[in-house]
């Protein structure tokens, strides 16, 4: 999916694999498996498309990152198709 975008990048980039479920029940509870797991720190750039993107900005929330790249992501439940405002 990404690969046409990682040839036009000029820094080095990381894709990682969707990690197994593990009974987590939020956002939070899965970016911090992430986190933990692949060592990302606050110096990085993190991103993510879809649920990646949602995820992604709960780990920078986590980190203070100090950038975070959404491809195709929903910040909002109201702004997903079909989905009702509460």
């Amino acid at each position: 999916m990404y690969d046409s975008l990682r040839r036009e990048l000029s820094f080095k980039v990381h894709f990682l694999e969707w990690p197994r479920y593990r009974n987590e029940v939020s956002y939070r509870e899965i970016a911090k498996r992430i986190i933990a797991e692949n060592k990302i720190s606050e110096k990085d750039v993190i991103g993510g498309s879809s649920l990646g993107g949602m995820i992604a900005l709960e780990a920078a929330t986590i980190l203070n990152a100090k950038a975070v790249v959404l491809i195709g992501s929903a910040l909002y439940r109201t702004e997903i198709n079909g989905s009702s405002p509460n």
